[in-house]
């Protein structure tokens, strides 16, 4: 459970602006003498201030801000002729903005600090939270209002499709980095579909399987067919409707937030084979010259792999899977959304 952690947005209100305002006045009356020449600089310079509303809920949190505001500010307040919230949101004082922030939210970093909230420190409760927020926005909201109520329980029992996947296809993964780095052709050359079936079958069934006796060719292609075949690829249907629908649209702002939720929609196992399997292109792609196969053509094929097959219903649909693909070899799996970290998420 992360301490201390905001339990909606960390934004003000005007209401509480004018309070702090308000509370300084009177504090600056008490501890220096009248200078019409500060006053009148009080008000000629106006702040270009964004205030979004907040919740009830957040009154708690809003008084411990006031309070860490002015005993932040109130040494530098005398010296200064700038509104009270002023100093909060000027570029010139993002040090005192951090030091605010790390005060009232020890668990909310800022900036750069913001990578200390990695998957892998989560708590299992957590991870569940995460992944329900994340999955929520790519479900199709229900047109009816019963059938949204109805809807709300049976979902509530899957997040995504729970696919079992046999822990050996990580031995073949681990046997395909030694040994696929210096196989020319690797991953497209198909020199016996039967054997690599038989194999991609073997590990559907549990079956015991010669991973470091079989060829290395055989044994690629039997995991693009265990991925493809028998998992029915790793990217829900309901994922590539949704971005596939950004992408006809040109919606940019929403096809880059669900691509960063995207990584917290699948299970621990499919994140696992994800990121194995990424790291094994990434190094078959730094021997290309070797391997003679580069990343994008690397991408290319698994962005047939990783697809269900209810995703290739057009011609157009193979364009939106290897665009699916190549952007989510290029998350990061580990770093959850700043959006979810400082504005949306509520861990309980």
């Amino acid at each position: 459970m992360l301490r201390d952690f905001p339990k909606k947005r960390k934004i003000f209100n005007i209401a509480e602006m004018k309070v702090i305002e308000e509370t300084h006045a009177k504090r600056e009356e008490a501890c220096t003498e009248p200078d019409s020449s500060l006053s009148a600089g009080h008000h000629h310079h106006s702040p270009q201030v964004t205030f979004q509303p907040i919740s009830e809920s957040d009154h708690t949190l809003s008084s411990h801000l006031k309070y860490a505001f002015m005993q932040d500010t109130v040494g530098s307040f005398r010296n200064s002729n700038a509104r009270p919230y002023e100093g909060l949101f000027s570029s010139g004082t993002t040090q005192r903005k951090k030091k605010l922030e790390t005060r009232v939210f020890p668990s909310v970093k800022s900036g750069e600090e913001l990578s200390e909230f990695r998957y892998e420190l989560l708590s299992a409760s957590q991870k569940i939270e995460l992944s329900k927020f994340c999955w929520n926005a790519f479900r199709k909201r229900a047109s009816n209002s019963l059938f949204a109520w109805v809807n709300c329980f049976w979902k509530k029992s899957r997040i995504g499709r729970s696919r079992l996947i046999n822990p050996m296809v990580f031995d073949v993964i681990e046997s395909l980095k030694r040994r696929a780095t210096s196989t020319k052709f690797i991953f497209r050359y198909e020199p016996d579909k039967l054997e690599a079936a038989r194999i991609a079958s073997m590990l559907h069934e549990s079956k015991c399987v010669d991973i470091e006796g079989t060829d290395v060719l055989v044994l690629a292609n039997a995991l693009k067919n265990y991925i493809r075949e028998h998992l029915d690829g790793l990217i829900p249907i309901e994922v590539f409707e949704k971005i596939k629908s950004c992408i006809i649209s040109n919606d940019r702002r929403t096809k880059e937030a669900l691509f960063s939720y995207m990584p917290f929609i699948f299970t621990d196992a499919e994140r696992h084979l994800l990121v194995s399997l990424f790291e094994l292109l990434r190094m078959v792609d730094k021997n290309s010259d070797v391997t003679e196969m580069t990343i994008d053509s690397l991408l290319g094929l698994f962005s047939l792999v990783l697809h269900p097959q209810a995703a290739f219903a057009t011609l157009s649909d193979l364009e939106h899977v290897k665009t699916i693909t190549r952007e989510l070899y290029r998350l990061d799996f580990g770093a959850i959304p700043q959006a979810v970290v400082v504005h949306e998420l509520v861990f309980v």
